[in-house]
């Protein structure tokens, strides 16, 4: 009866919290790495740094405040890539750990009951 409760705990209750716990880890990351917010601000300025445009300028002011403010958004892009890279890489990462970690939980029953008999047959013999 013990086995019979403790596989019924390990494959249906102790798998599900194992599989439970990876997508927990997984929303950890994106939230770490704020992959949402940065997803969808990836055009935003940089630090918000913007130039204003004045009323009145000339049109070279007009493209020189235009460019001012599209290298801004380029840098914020670029930096917004870098950190939303690190942050799939890492989710990566830890799906491929975490499904090592529930593959070796479904067969560590299997090892030690492979334990157990290789015990058995050398005390048998």
């Amino acid at each position: 009866m013990i086995i019979a409760d403790y596989l019924w705990w390990h494959y249906r209750v102790g798998l599900k919290e194992a599989v439970s716990h990876s997508l927990i880890l997984l929303r950890a990351i994106g939230n770490y790495f704020s992959l949402a917010p940065l997803a969808t601000s990836l055009f935003a300025p940089w630090r918000r740094v913007r130039e204003p445009y004045r009323p009145g300028s000339t049109i070279s002011g007009y493209l020189w405040t235009l460019a001012e403010n599209f290298v801004s958004r380029l840098v914020g892009a670029a930096v917004r890539l870098i950190v939303i890279s690190a942050g799939l890489l890492a989710a990566a990462a830890a799906i491929a750990v975490r499904a090592a970690y529930v593959l070796i939980w479904m067969a560590f029953p299997l090892v030690i009951l492979g334990c157990f008999l290789a015990g058995a047959a050398l005390l048998a013999s």
